[in-house]
């Protein structure tokens, strides 16, 4: 993805990573049973998108004002209001619901993550977005057959597999119910298709035999995870020639470009990413002490001299998952 690269404000390279950077899963595959399904077609990064992207980057101040309020909440939350903000910009669609809940006889069947007309076609489309970090924990570990069980998530509450058959036979499918075909029927907001994004990364420990899940992107690269006991001798840790930042939350989407190397708050918005650790003995004590207190698994970058991100894995507790 060039067109990142050329970007200095780390919320517009968000939004850029949000919306155009390779698939984590290919669409085709989350419901087999159901060929129409589709990635989102807005995904490319045009000339006119890159410009649009260069432009906001040197006047961010209408993205930090939509988006910035969800920047520190849950990682979802902000990668959706990425994509809203892009859908509402977007000169080849017009933005007409977004979290549009659904209820019925008191209860919540469910929520529309977006819903938009293209306005070549005139087609109304219902899209649904996710994102989502993922640690192999080894083959057959899910227990069900079923290769994407074996993908689960740094807080242990989430698996792949679960996500994939949640968004193929609920999210989805949400226009088939009856309560949301009168709700939209009502607003003269019917989908004519559905669209899914899935972004994130896939992470595998050094070493380990493994293959990509059912539905991969080929255009994606597996990265690496290991536990801090390991941390010294692994390779996952190799030193990029400066050290290693302990990513906040807010920080796990987009690449570094220049930790370090201007002051956190040269740029509007701006959040430094977390304390720089130049060996790797003290990055593993400030790990231990962070798991000690009930942390789980941490996303960790190697930083160049220059202030760019060359790798980026996961460390995790001794013996986790367990």
């Amino acid at each position: 993805m060039n067109g990142l690269r050329q970007l200095a404000h780390p919320m517009v390279r968000d939004l850029a990573w949000a919306v155009f950077s390779d698939d984590l899963m290919l669409a085709s595959t989350i419901d087999p049973g159901r060929p129409a399904l589709r990635a989102c077609a807005l995904s490319v990064l045009t000339e006119e998108r890159l410009a649009w992207l260069r432009a906001l980057d040197r006047e961010p101040q209408p993205l930090l004002k939509a988006v910035g309020p969800r920047a520190g909440r849950r990682l979802g939350l902000y990668f959706e209001a990425l994509w809203h903000f892009f859908l509402d910009c977007e000169p080849s669609v017009e933005l007409l619901a977004h979290n549009l809940p659904v209820r019925e006889a008191g209860r919540t069947v469910g929520e529309f993550d977006c819903l938009y007309r293209c306005r070549d076609s005139g087609d109304t489309v219902h899209l649904e977005l996710a994102v989502k970090f993922y640690l192999y924990t080894g083959p057959g570990s899910g227990a069900t057959g079923d290769d994407r069980a074996d993908w689960l998530g740094p807080g242990r509450r989430d698996r792949l597999d679960r996500k994939l058959s949640h968004l193929a036979r609920q999210q989805t499918r949400l226009a088939d119910d009856p309560a949301a075909q009168r709700l939209v029927a009502a607003r003269g907001l019917t989908p004519d298709r559905v669209e899914v994004v899935v972004k994130g990364r896939l992470f595998r420990r050094p070493g380990q035999p493994c293959l990509p899940p059912t539905g991969f992107n080929p255009l994606q690269t597996l990265q690496l995870w290991d536990d801090v006991d390991t941390l010294a001798a692994s390779p996952v840790a190799e030193s990029a020639g400066h050290g290693h930042v302990i990513l906040s939350r807010q920080h796990w989407f987009a690449p570094l470009i220049r930790a370090f190397t201007m002051h956190p708050a040269s740029l509007p918005g701006e959040t430094a990413p977390g304390p720089l650790y130049t060996d790797t003995a003290s990055l593993a004590t400030s790990l231990r002490n962070d798991f000690a207190a009930g942390g789980g698994p941490r996303l960790v970058a190697a930083i160049d001299r220059d202030g760019a991100e060359t790798q980026r894995f996961f460390a995790t507790p001794a013996g986790w998952p367990r």
